[in-house]
């Protein structure tokens, strides 16, 4: 019995003794790979290659390029891309790229000033960071812009255009002043140079001055000036361009010819012009396109015609136009269409009305139009509504009145107008 009882101590004792081996070599394992890790390095510094530091005229989709960073312990190294307007760039444009080159597949803005630094980060997690490099982007290419020269659509003047279902529109406006040929054929392109018309005869009257907007996945022809020389406040709207019905024959707003509309705050706007009671100073909305509201019939601004509106930076930004005294320079902006501010700044160099205006990279552009004694073919565009800067004063096409412009697959679009006769060109700025 003693023997048996030594045994199993002795057994127990030689157990107990083999678990506190392996616990004390895990301990020291843990210890060892802690120690490790302590002593594990980052990545070796390293440089940036391109783009290169100060760098003008860079592209849009730029490619990035770095030294390879080493790392002491041989570990992988992943590299982070940090892109920002800021000095100090915090944005992440890509992450977890194991090359020592990127290219950006969205496009950067425009004549804009950036900064970037690579991380480089091994498997422990160890990073190290490059110097910081900045550049600036292109701006609009002004070569190679005509798209073409006599589009399929008869040559015209202030008709309109919109953006929809994948495609530019061109909807009515006038082919002959001296005979007040308007018209009411619509046509669409996909890419700008082959047009099909949608239709040659749309029900609504043949008309110019109109303005077009997308709305409820439909477009909206809203008023206007037909070939009888009658001002139209009639709406009408479509979901393929095809077929068209009329929302209101006679909305409450007077009929008029030169205004500008708009779509905000989930609801259509028309925004002065002018009527056969003189210059409108006033402003409509819409949430149907049947019922319309004033949201004022007497604004700050003085009645006009022949200017823009477009939606930027959450507000209406209403643009220059003019009257019988001629073509203003000045521009408005609202948030609610009652309550119109003037932005205070000398803008006396964009004087002019029946120009076009389009948002695009996050930029206001203006484009032609005529002030009191010429028509132009410049093009200015301000990232604040505020500051003003002409990227060109004579563009590729010729000096021109009432054609119309959108943004498009990464493009300003320009189309038609007036330069002494009715044209149907299409030239495009990326």
């Amino acid at each position: 019995m003693n023997c048996s009882t030594n045994y199993i101590k002795l057994s127990l004792m030689k157990t107990i003794k083999n678990i506190l081996l392996l616990l004390l070599g895990l301990s020291l394992s843990n210890c060892s790979s802690d120690d490790n890790d302590a002593n594990n390095l980052p990545p070796q510094s390293f440089s940036l290659i391109g783009v290169t530091d100060g760098a003008i005229e860079v592209d849009v989709l730029p490619t990035f390029r770095w030294e390879n960073a080493i790392d002491p312990e041989g570990q992988a190294v992943t590299y982070r891309i940090l892109l920002d307007t800021n000095s100090t760039p915090q944005a992440v444009l890509s992450e977890g790229i194991t090359s020592t080159s990127f290219t950006a597949s969205n496009r950067l803005l425009l004549a804009t000033q950036y900064y970037w630094r690579i991380e480089a980060t091994d498997a422990s997690g160890n990073t190290t960071q490059s110097d910081i490099y900045s550049f600036t982007t292109r701006n609009l290419n002004l070569t190679d812009n005509l798209v073409i020269e006599n589009a399929t659509f008869p040559g015209r003047r202030n008709h309109s255009s919109v953006v929809f279902d994948g495609k530019i529109w061109v909807i009515g406006g006038q082919q002959d002043l001296a005979t007040n040929s308007a018209s009411n054929d619509v046509w669409f392109s996909e890419d700008g140079s082959t047009w099909t018309a949608a239709t040659l005869s749309a029900p609504f009257t043949a008309r110019a001055n109109h303005t077009s907007v997308v709305f409820d996945n439909k477009i909206w022809v809203i008023g206007g000036f037909d070939a009888a020389a009658n001002y139209r406040n009639d709406v009408w709207f479509s979901s393929d361009g095809i077929n068209w019905s009329e929302a209101t024959a006679d909305a409450p707003f007077s009929a008029r010819l030169g205004h500008s509309s708009v779509v905000y705050d989930n609801k259509i706007w028309v925004i002065s012009g002018r009527s056969a009671a003189g210059y409108e100073s006033d402003g409509w909305y819409s949430t149907d396109g049947i019922t319309w509201v004033p949201a004022t019939e007497s604004a700050d601004f003085i009645g006009r015609t022949g200017h823009s509106t477009v939606v930027f930076d959450n507000e209406m930004w209403m643009i220059c136009g003019r009257d019988l005294s001629g073509a203003f320079a000045e521009i408005w902006h609202s948030s609610n269409g009652n309550d119109w501010t003037t932005v205070a700044a000398d803008l006396s160099m964009l004087a002019r009305s029946t120009h076009s205006t389009v948002v695009f990279d996050n930029k206001l552009w203006l484009t032609a139009g005529a002030n009191d004694t010429q028509r132009l073919n410049d093009i200015w565009y301000s990232d604040d509504g505020i500051t003003w800067n002409e990227l060109t004063a004579t563009a590729s096409f010729s000096a021109r009145v009432g054609h119309s412009s959108v943004a498009f697959d990464n493009q300003i679009w320009v189309i038609g107008g007036y330069d002494g006769d009715e044209q149907n060109d299409v030239w495009a700025f990326d």
